[in-house]
């Protein structure tokens, strides 16, 4: 699916788990407690996220920061694809594997770096999600 600037992805299809891979823009996690919102991960091209990520007791939502592909499936049509065949195995791994690496950099990042340190970092993990 092709989204807008600022489009809104609900995280659920028929009630059941779904997966979502970014192929092309980014986007962010929106999470909602209480009245607060805010934005808590950014997905790159290449990224997965799967709504179960999300926690349960918040209100979630995926969010387009400008135009951008997204692929959206069933969680469990996904698990079958990557138990057929290797390279799409290979894929969610290392999707996840590149997800945890910005992760734990980004708490880092939270916890000791200044601002402008925070702002360099983000660019370049900006930068680097564009030549994957």
């Amino acid at each position: 699916m092709r989204t807008r600037p600022r489009q809104s992805l609900a995280l659920t299809v028929d009630r059941g788990e779904t997966a979502f891979i970014v192929g092309a823009g980014t986007l962010s996690v929106h999470i909602t407690l209480g009245t607060t919102s805010q934005a808590v991960t950014l997905l790159f091209p290449g990224d997965l996220f799967r709504s179960s990520f999300a926690p349960p007791q918040a209100k979630a939502a995926l969010v387009s920061a400008a135009k951008a592909e997204v692929w959206r499936l069933r969680a469990s049509a996904l698990e079958e694809l990557a138990t057929r065949d290797p390279a799409i195995a290979r894929f969610v791994d290392q999707a996840l594997v590149n997800q945890m690496a910005r992760r734990a950099m980004h708490a880092v990042m939270l916890g000791q770096f200044d601002g402008e340190q925070k702002v360099a970092t983000f660019l370049a993990q900006v930068r680097n999600s564009r030549r994957a």
